[in-house]
């Protein structure tokens, strides 16, 4: 694999002008195994704590998609009300659906963080305690059924 090098200052300017782009729309550049292919690829290769490598990434398209962001907004318009969801939230929940499929990566899976006893006991306790900053304890997370 070969590598480049980017100054230190090159790097922070792209990170201080990067912006999220909402012109999102069902046609896609590259293919959904493309797709998917870079996010296992990422998944695989962007350092971790330990090298644990225990964060997860869904990727959805079609109807899995529009099925995830149905659920959001109605698991929203619950707990925000009808009257600031229609003036808040309806219309980012409408531009999210409109993509043509969801990136997304979720919490840490405990089961990798529980194999940390076998060999790194004395590290178990900050391991976890840094895991549930990752958590919003006091939030549900939206199950597809």
């Amino acid at each position: 694999m070969a590598t480049s090098q980017i100054s230190s200052a090159a790097f922070l300017d792209q990170i201080k002008n990067r912006h999220s782009y909402y012109a999102l729309s069902k046609d896609l550049p590259i293919s959904q195994d493309k797709i998917q292919q870079v996010a296992k690829d990422v998944l695989l290769y962007v350092p971790s704590a330990m090298n644990m490598q225990h964060v997860r990434i869904v990727v959805l398209f079609g109807a899995d998609h529009e099925k995830l962001w149905d659920i959001t907004g109605d698991t929203l318009r619950a707990k925000i009300g009808d009257e600031r969801y229609e003036a808040t939230t309806k219309g980012k929940i409408a531009l999210f659906k409109a993509a043509a499929g969801t990136v997304s990566t979720f919490y840490p899976d405990r089961f990798k963080l529980a194999t940390l006893n076998i060999g790194l006991t004395s590290y178990t306790d900050s391991v976890f305690r840094g895991s549930d900053q990752c958590r919003r304890p006091d939030r549900e997370v939206p199950k597809l059924q």
